[in-house]
């Protein structure tokens, strides 16, 4: 979307199959193989870092809101879009395959599920690593689960009626948008 309104559009990913369906997505971008922490970035060279549903696979918020500034021009935006804490609590996840084989699982169970571990992130920890990032918040915005994603909940199909009293209306996603300070 983003190149689409004639952004210079630079990507990151830690595993070369994300960057590939990156580069089919958005060919007119340039894409490095890189982690939160350490990104493959000039310092003050970019206008907007936008960061979906990755930092609740880090431990510490600090290290990555440190590098999203340093990448930032002054002035400078940082919109970061995660599982709500909540809902990561409750056993929802933002959930990717992985290529990791395990020898004590038979081949094709039903009941393996791989995923890359989600660490829960309550709403003080993103404010402290953007305030201690030299950064302001500007918005925090908390998206609720709705009726059109209930049948997406793993007990729907066995308690729908539960599912639906248990969740609807919760936080589901958590969104932050800060403002590196600086002129």
């Amino acid at each position: 979307m983003l190149s689409a309104m004639g952004w210079n559009v630079i990507g990151v990913d830690a595993t070369d199959a994300m960057l590939e369906r990156a580069r089919a997505k958005v060919p007119s971008g340039t894409f490095h193989s890189g982690r939160l922490q350490a990104l493959p970035v000039e310092s003050n060279s970019v206008d907007l870092v936008v960061c979906g549903l990755a930092l609740s696979h880090v431990d510490d918020l600090a290290p990555v809101y440190a590098e999203f500034a340093r990448v930032l021009r002054p002035g400078g935006r940082v919109v970061t879009t995660d599982m709500h804490p909540m809902m990561t609590c409750t056993g929802r996840m933002a959930a990717f395959p992985t290529t990791d084989e395990r020898p004590d699982v038979a081949a094709g169970d039903p009941m393996t599920i791989h995923y890359v571990p989600n660490v829960v992130h309550n709403a003080h920890e993103y404010v402290a690593a953007i305030v201690e990032a030299v950064m302001e918040v500007v918005g925090c915005h908390e998206l609720l689960v709705g009726e059109s994603m209930i049948a997406s909940f793993p007990s729907f199909a066995a308690f729908p009626d539960a599912t639906r009293q248990a969740f609807l209306g919760l936080p589901y996603l958590l969104i932050w948008d800060a403002v590196k300070r600086g002129s």
